[in-house]
């Protein structure tokens, strides 16, 4: 009996002694979540931005089916380093309209080259047979570039489902594209044995032109204080095409034997009349908004 009384005791004294032990030890509390950032809603903002863009409808200067071989360059008048600037009203923090405007630096079209050989055709005798031979005389060639810089100012709704920190959102509506366009074309005729030149006329004009268009974009907001917001957007824009007559070109020099020229019965005038040129384009810009 005595044995197990002691036994008793001792389980009794450790229980205890635990006991203080965990009764001692202090007991961690939950860290508590960070709250959300706040960001005041506000009425007004105007970013800035720039980026890239590349054509969204790249076309060839055109050529006809009497060419036999031909490097049509690319005519996109959308194309290049691009900056602009936006001012816009909130309606609240889900829905927006927004002015802005951006320019281009384009990439003009150099060293478009359209090529066409001109035979003449002999008859020949040989063992008493008669053959038909060509032979290449001369070369046609029509160089053509388009330049231009363009402008473009739009109006756009803006909806966003209006997050804290990370707040995507869509554009869309309508552009307007202006601006001035430079185009030159030379047209020339050379010898196909030693590549002399015969003849030759070079034309150059400008134009002005204004076009509609839709613009669009989708893009993300980094919210980083009260008044000051980092954007990604990706941006389009599609426009009708825009003609060129090259009839409309001024003579700036000609040169060459003209009477050669017609002696071979070579022809003088354009091979090509009129060409199209694309605004369309997307890319990525990036960019910096001021909330007010």
């Amino acid at each position: 009996m005595k044995t197990m009384r002691y036994i008793l005791v001792f389980l009794l004294s450790l229980v205890f002694c635990f006991g203080l032990v965990a009764a001692e030890k202090p007991v961690k509390e939950k860290k508590a979540k960070k709250p959300l950032p706040e960001f005041p809603f506000k009425r007004f903002y105007v970013d800035a931005y720039v980026g890239y863009s590349f054509p969204l409808a790249s076309l060839e200067l055109q050529y006809t089916e009497n060419y036999t071989f031909g490097f049509p360059p690319r005519c996109s008048m959308g194309e290049g380093l691009r900056a602009g600037i936006n001012f816009a009203y909130n309606f609240n923090k889900y829905l927006s309209v927004e002015l802005g405007g951006m320019c281009v630096a384009y990439l003009h079209t150099d060293g478009g080259v359209l090529w066409k050989p001109v035979y003449v055709f002999d008859t020949v005798e040989q063992d008493g047979e008669s053959y038909i031979v060509s032979r290449d005389i001369a070369s046609l060639h029509d160089r053509r570039e388009v330049e231009s810089h363009m402008g473009q100012f739009s109006i756009q709704l803006v909806a966003s489902p209006g997050f804290a920190r990370w707040n995507p959102y869509v554009k869309a509506g309508l552009g307007f594209v202006a601006g001035k366009l430079e185009a030159r074309q030379r047209y020339d005729m050379s010898r196909a044995e030693t590549f002399e030149e015969l003849y030759c006329r070079e034309y150059a004009f400008k134009e002005s032109y204004f076009h509609l268009g839709f613009v669009g974009a989708v893009g993300l907001n980094c919210h980083l204080s009260k008044t000051i917001s980092l954007f990604f957007e990706w941006q389009f824009s599609v426009h009708g095409l825009w003609g060129i007559y090259w009839g409309n070109g001024i003579l700036q020099s000609e040169s060459g034997d003209a009477a050669l020229v017609s002696a071979l019965g070579l022809r003088k005038d354009r091979l090509v009349d009129g060409d199209h040129v694309s605004f369309s384009s997307h890319g990525l810009n990036i960019g910096v908004k001021f909330k007010f």
